[in-house]
Formats: structure tokens, C-alpha cells, sequence
């Protein structure tokens, strides 16, 4: 995935390829190597995307088992629209 554009209700939220590769992780799956965008900056990219509620759901789900790390969270919501973010917020607040 190169640089990243997603655009919905809220406004925008761009970030670039560096920024997420740096914050992907390295997944083994049929015997090749994967990177994956984190499901923090997945919650807030579904967000933006309308029908996505969803998928919303469940990324709330897997974060309230297992945690939000609070670097990754941090750097995806300096790049979100201020509206968006106190939703991720109030979301992480209800879910966790």
C-alpha cells in the first residue's frame, strides 16, 4: 500500500506509506511474510468509511482483548480530523 488517502463525514486522513510501514507488523501466513496495518489505524480509517460499522464492532472487540498500544494510537489520531479523534476517543473510552 502506498500513501494513504481516506476521506469520509469527519474529513480526511492522509498518511504516508513511511509512516504506516513503520508502525505495520510482520505477520507469517502460508509460508510467506506479511505486513499489516495496525488495528488502531484500521478503526480510524473504518470510521471514515460509511457501511463500515461492522468492522468497527469487531476492531473494537480485538482491542478491548488485547489492548491499544497507546504510540500507534497516538500517531494515527494526530493525522485524523479533530471530530474523528474524540470519536476514536469516546469509542476506546466505551470499549475498553
Amino acid at each position: 500500500m502506498a500513501d494513504l488517502k481516506i476521506c469520509g463525514e469527519h474529513g480526511c486522513l492522509e498518511v504516508g506509506f513511511e509512516e504506516l510501514y513503520c508502525h505495520s507488523k510482520s505477520l507469517r501466513w502460508g509460508g510467506m511474510s506479511l505486513r499489516v496495518a495496525p488495528l488502531e489505524w484500521q478503526l480510524v480509517a473504518n470510521l471514515l468509511i460509511p457501511g463500515k460499522e461492522e468492522r468497527v464492532g469487531k476492531i473494537l472487540e480485538v482491542l478491548r482483548a488485547r489492548g491499544v498500544d497507546a504510540e500507534v494510537l497516538d500517531s494515527v489520531l494526530s493525522r485524523a480530523p479533530p471530530s474523528l479523534e474524540r470519536r476514536v476517543l469516546e469509542l476506546l473510552d466505551t470499549h475498553l
